[in-house]
């Protein structure tokens, strides 16, 4: 740690890390025990589930910030326990991790920016999938017309998308730029 770092650590409470993940360095900065999470593999992961035969898709008919303001309300007054950082070639991601509660459920939430633009958020509530099918209820219904009951993955066409799936948890994917995504997926690798 060198000593810059370390007076900033003092004087903001903050901690800091570096892992090496994949062959890139991502750097942590945190506050508390802090949770280091692993961004490479949740964006790898969400590619996958994406590109499997599990999806089925539907079209939205509005922008995501109408569904977002309406249906995950993040408060942003809120400020991350964890941020991580690397290098993607010559732009850096940047992820945000939240603890919160949303509607009397805890919750974790990701924000991901390639070179301070929003890519995609990660929302994983701690429900059980409780409220899974009603809140896919309520995605759908922004629906330009009446998807599958499996619908799960819906785009619309400003290049948006989102994504929910049940997996434990109830999780939502909002994707601000499907094309940006998709740069960052190639620039990862496999």
């Amino acid at each position: 740690m060198s000593i810059i770092s370390f007076f900033n650590s003092v004087l903001s409470g903050q901690k800091s890390k570096s892992r090496i993940i994949e062959g890139f360095e991502v750097s942590y900065r945190y506050s508390g025990k802090g949770v280091l999470f692993d961004p490479i593999t949740m964006l790898r992961d969400l590619k996958y589930k994406l590109e499997s035969n599990q999806v089925t898709t539907g079209e939205l008919c509005v922008s995501l910030g109408e569904i977002v303001d309406q249906q995950l309300n993040f408060n942003d007054q809120l400020v991350p326990t964890v941020e991580a950082k690397f290098k993607i070639e010559n732009e850096y991601l940047k992820v945000q991790r939240y603890v919160m509660t949303f509607e009397s459920i805890p919750c974790s939430w990701y924000d991901f920016f390639l070179d301070q633009i929003p890519l995609c958020t990660f929302q994983r509530r701690y429900d059980y999938g409780k409220d899974f099918e009603m809140i896919k209820e309520k995605f759908a219904s922004f629906t330009s017309n009446q998807p599958s009951p499996m619908s799960n993955y819906w785009e619309n066409r400003q290049n948006e998308g989102l994504f929910l799936e049940h997996f434990g948890h109830t999780q939502i994917w909002v994707l601000h730029s499907v094309s940006g995504l998709k740069q960052v997926w190639n620039k990862l690798g496999n």
